[in-house]
């Protein structure tokens, strides 16, 4: 049967979270970061330890500003993070429990795609292009992991969209390239890339709309038009294919990816920047790269 255990008030929850996520991000002393992520289990895990007796499994639906905490890297009051004690696991909401009940086996093997060939760079960028650098310890990875699959990895020219679309319920898939996400353009710029842009024209074509270049050539943007529907961050998150610097046809977003046909597939690892945040939406969870996985299956 269900037991319910009070958190009280989010506001402090939600302060704790920010201050924590901050502390994670911002170069500050190992001890103010884990002193963050202790106050933080204090607020959450601490009052369901009773309930928790014998429990090496947690299968979490959070809400709100929860969705973006990493459970596992909370710390418990004897100095231990949770993942010490627990396999955590996250659902969207507590339906998807019926897609665990349901099992379904995978139906191609395991596979590697990593470092993708982007393209040249562009020689003078301008607003409205995209730009990504080579990866470095990209194709070390790739070949370091090769060992333990049955095909080679999808490297360079053969890492494209096209190739990720292609696939069908792979039983492990790894992803190694760049990735992003932006919040809306009318809120600080676009903190997702770590840098600010002009919000778009609504005349400017969808193919580029938004897509600009950073100072260090690493990382883009895709703005749609501001909305306030949270679906809209599909469109706001994804990666950098093959071809990434010749336009958008190198761009998987994570909207394009909830359509693929990954039902089976047991394991993602996005080796990637900016793949486990979105946009929150109460009572809904986070919209971003997470939801466009469980999407696709």
């Amino acid at each position: 049967p269900p037991h319910w255990v009070p958190l009280g008030e989010a506001a402090p929850i939600n302060a704790a979270v920010d201050a924590t996520l901050a502390a994670l991000q911002a170069p500050v002393p190992t001890e103010a970061t884990r002193a963050a992520l202790q106050r933080l289990d204090a607020l959450v895990v601490a009052p369901l330890r009773d309930q928790l007796t014998n429990v090496s499994h947690l299968i979490l639906a959070p809400d709100g500003k929860l969705n973006l905490v990493p459970f596992e890297a909370l710390i418990d009051s004897h100095g231990h993070y949770e993942l010490e004690r627990y396999l955590v696991s996250y659902l969207t909401s507590g339906r998807d429990l019926l897609r665990l009940a349901a099992h379904r086996a995978s139906r191609s093997p395991a596979v590697i795609v990593a470092g993708p060939d982007y393209g040249p760079l562009p020689p003078h960028p301008v607003p409205g292009s995209v730009a990504f650098r080579p990866l470095p310890g990209i194709r070390a990875e790739a070949a370091d992991l090769a060992r333990y699959f049955s095909i080679p990895p999808v490297t360079d020219k053969q890492a494209t969209k096209e190739a990720l679309a292609a696939l069908v319920g792979p039983t492990i898939l790894h992803v190694a390239t760049h990735g992003f996400y932006t919040r809306d353009p009318d809120t600080n710029g676009a903190p997702g890339s770590g840098g600010s842009a002009a919000p778009p024209t609504a005349s400017a074509p969808l193919a580029s709309r938004g897509m600009y270049v950073e100072s260090d050539g690493g990382m883009s943007s895709l703005f749609p038009p501001p909305s306030n529907d949270p679906t809209e961050t599909l469109d706001r998150a994804g990666l950098a294919m093959a071809g990434a610097n010749q336009g958008a046809h190198g761009i998987v977003t994570a909207r394009e990816i909830a359509g693929f046909d990954w039902w089976g597939t047991q394991l993602v690892v996005l080796s990637a920047c900016k793949t486990g945040v979105g946009a929150v939406s109460s009572g809904d969870g986070v919209y971003g790269m997470r939801r466009a996985l469980v999407l696709a299956g």
